[in-house]
């Protein structure tokens, strides 16, 4: 289960591999910087997306990986884009009317400057307009 928060969520759909705790991350320091109360909060289980979006959040950043965890404990990664996430995702913000922003390459290490452009123009035109 994903932690819960009572501010508004942007949730970061991927594993550390993928570069979601860096995106977190940036999205922390860009919301900080004006104040706003929004929590971004990293999920990597591809077995509790119907879960987070009972949770009403405003904004979805789905990554290039994500994990899926078995019955008795085992681990896979799973291929966001080359499996039916990215379809099951997209459907759930459709339907639901939340901004979702895709990153397909990874963003490690703090990502390049433009995957950080990329998110910060999302931010920017999605949360701050």
């Amino acid at each position: 289960m994903c932690k819960e928060n009572k501010s508004q969520i942007i949730f970061v759909l991927g594993t550390n591999v993928s570069g979601a705790n860096d995106v977190v991350k940036l999205i922390k320091e860009l919301v900080e910087e004006r104040n706003l109360n929004i929590e971004a909060i990293k999920c990597r289980n591809a077995g509790v997306l119907d879960e987070i979006f009972k949770k009403n959040p405003i904004g979805v950043v789905l990554m290039n990986e994500m994990r899926q965890y078995g019955p008795v404990g085992e681990v896979m990664s799973l291929g966001s884009f080359s499996t039916s996430i990215s379809t099951h995702v997209n459907k759930k913000c459709k339907k639901k009317e939340i901004p979702l922003l895709k990153i397909k390459d990874g963003f490690r290490n703090g990502g390049s400057a433009d995957q950080r452009k990329k998110i910060t123009h999302w931010l920017q035109q999605q949360f701050l307009s």
